[in-house]
């Protein structure tokens, strides 16, 4: 694809999101305003009943029918490059292992921030039985089963699905994802001449659905004024309230998971001094910052490393690129810290057994996740499921995404140019 084109694409995604952040604000608004004229009145009422929730569960559901397919292909061919990569050379499994670690610290750190701050804790018990008691009616396949069930040893069996086709009908998204990660492994392992047409068609579905989450992401003002809308005029502008604190709490873990685990890295393992290296860096952070793509930034990063860090060539060019696809520090914590600020708000604990169960799901999903703006919505979607979370509150965080995501491409891409200058050494 040329500049202009990824610009033409930048640019596209940007305006979309300013629009989608005027739409929470336009629906909280609106909505918390309506609650306070017409509050618990059966015009109201008909309102969110017969337009609002419609059009938002409709957009919520298009995105949600997008999982099932993205997962399968994402999981695959992320194994799939897994075990190439794994093979290359001893750099390779190098970086492999670094960019496990990294992901999964970087999960864990979106969970404990959100443990000490919580974010989604402070909702009065009385908005709190409001928000369940509405969302309960809401169909969510096997939500209600995991809620009821938790992660207990009757779950772990059910993670071997009988017929891996019925799971994905039934909504059973552990046996999806278990099923995907075996048929990866099985992919990776056979002779490439018999599975190439395959692996092709494993990889145009992910185009194709990827392409599909960016058409449903431009409906996205509109899903998520009709979801907050609903959530306003239901319940008033107290769970609204608790959005400032959820973007405090990812910015605020974000830049502590630079401060404890990137800078560690560049010292210990890297011999660099931290702050020297990201100043020398500025460069690629501000471009990610602006641009909010960790893919947008790939040359700059590129040259920044060569020219700005210093890095052998060799080395940029083998794992900056790979880093990009597979190494997202920053959307790994972010989708930690969203599901539990959701947790939170929907009072449903997550035990140990939980969280590490979500940090792996984090980690092997997002190997795969395509760079396109949204789309790691649905797999967040995929997790929220499994954990019993109802998805609703997802327009929401999507409403203020634009601000996180570009704090999050900044981490993305110094995880990238960590991950190298660690392996230069």
């Amino acid at each position: 694809m040329s500049r202009q084109g990824t610009s033409d694409i930048q640019l596209q995604s940007r305006v979309n999101a300013t629009f989608t952040l005027l739409a929470l604000a336009g629906g909280a608004g609106l909505g918390a305003a309506a609650d306070l004229v017409w509050g618990r009145t059966r015009s109201l009422a008909a309102v969110v009943h017969y337009v609002t929730d419609p059009i938002g569960q409709i957009w919520l559901r298009a995105l949600i029918m997008t999982v099932v397919p993205l997962v399968f292909a994402s999981v695959s061919l992320g194994l799939l490059e897994l075990r190439a990569l794994g093979k290359v050379t001893k750099t390779g499994r190098r970086l492999l292992a670094l960019i496990l670690l990294a992901q999964a610290l970087a999960a864990l750190a979106g969970f404990a921030a959100a443990g000490v701050l919580k974010p989604g804790s402070h909702l009065s018990r009385d908005l709190r039985h409001r928000l369940v008691a509405d969302y309960s009616q809401h169909d969510h396949g096997s939500e209600a089963e995991a809620r009821t069930e938790g992660l207990s040893m009757a779950t772990i069996v059910k993670i071997v699905p009988i017929n891996p086709i019925a799971a994905a009908a039934q909504g059973d998204m552990l046996g999806v994802v278990f099923f995907s990660i075996l048929f990866g492994a099985a992919l990776a392992g056979a002779p490439a001449p018999r599975t190439a047409a395959l692996v092709e068609a494993l990889r145009g579905l992910g185009f194709l659905m990827t392409s599909l989450v960016d058409m449903v992401m431009k409906a996205a003002p509109v899903g998520v004024f009709a979801l907050v809308f609903t959530v306003a005029a239901r319940l008033g502008m107290g769970v609204m309230g608790q959005l400032g604190l959820y973007l405090l709490t990812g910015i605020c873990a974000l830049a502590v998971f630079v401060a404890l685990v990137q800078f560690p890295l560049l010292r210990l393992y890297a011999g660099r001094e931290p702050i020297g290296f990201m100043l020398s860096a500025r460069e690629a952070l501000s471009t990610a910052f602006s641009t909010g793509s960790s893919n947008a930034t790939l040359p700059t990063t590129l040259r920044v490393c060569r020219d700005a860090l210093g890095l052998p060539a060799s080395v940029c060019d083998f794992v900056i690129p790979i880093s990009v696809t597979m190494c997202k520090n920053g959307t790994a914590l972010f989708d930690a810290v969203v599901v539990a600020f959701l947790a939170q708000a929907w009072g449903i604990p997550l035990g140990i057994v939980a969280k590490l169960t979500a940090t792996l799901m984090i980690v092997v999903i997002g190997l795969g996740t395509a760079g396109v703006p949204g789309a790691t919505f649905p797999l967040l979607i995929l997790v929220l499921h499994v954990l019993g979370v109802p998805a609703e509150g997802i327009g929401m965080v999507i409403g203020v995404d634009l601000i996180l995501d570009l704090c999050r491409t900044v981490v993305n891409v110094s995880g990238d140019m960590v991950v190298a200058a660690c392996l230069a050494r």
